[in-house]
């Protein structure tokens, strides 16, 4: 199991990388679900949002952990 305050990489639509703790990462459900499903021997640390422009993650990514994640679950 990875440390919580290892970094995990957000990918958007275009492939623009945001590195976020994964701490701020697992206030969101859907993340922290995503990140359990990964096998032991293959921890996740990066994530792709195909449907997320660089522009939208990157206002997600300055907001404080807790209102931007749960932001980034709201878009469905």
């Amino acid at each position: 199991m990875c440390a919580a305050g290892e970094p995990i990489t957000l990918v958007s639509a275009e492939g623009f990388e945001f590195v976020v703790s994964r701490r701020a990462a697992e206030c969101s459900k859907l993340i922290r679900e995503m990140i359990s499903s990964a096998p032991e021997a293959a921890p996740m640390n990066r994530l792709d949002f195909e449907m997320i422009s660089p522009q939208v993650m990157e206002m997600i990514c300055q907001v404080p952990a807790s209102l931007s994640l749960a932001l980034l679950c709201s878009r469905g």
